[in-house]
């Protein structure tokens, strides 16, 4: 499982169901021993953090995207791409459609 799938089967998936469901934690698991042995430090790292918010039981919308958007830009970096001028929430654009939205009810 790469990086890039869980992405698209977050993109694809966003009910609740899907994300308690076997298919997606035998995914996560694969993902995560991938990540132990392919994942640079700073991709490790930000995954951790990202791990810690999920089960601190935080509510922010926002901060879960953050904190997936610094794995984005890990990974990116790692992958030897620029990440010059962006940041987490220009690579959440991309895909998350009412982003705008979710920013304004932070506010």
């Amino acid at each position: 499982m790469t990086f890039a799938s869980i992405v698209r089967s977050i993109n694809k998936e966003s009910d609740e169901e899907y994300f308690a469901s076997t298919e997606f934690m035998t995914e996560m698991i694969s993902f995560k021993k991938d990540l132990l042995v392919y994942g640079s430090p700073t991709v490790i790292k930000a995954f951790v953090e990202f791990m810690n918010l999920s089960r601190s039981g935080n509510d922010n919308t926002m901060a879960t995207l953050n904190a997936i958007g610094k794995i984005f830009l890990e990974v990116r970096k790692d992958i030897g791409l620029s990440n010059f001028g962006l940041d987490a929430s220009d690579l959440h654009k991309l895909y998350v459609t009412d982003y705008g939205r979710t920013e304004k009810a932070r506010q």
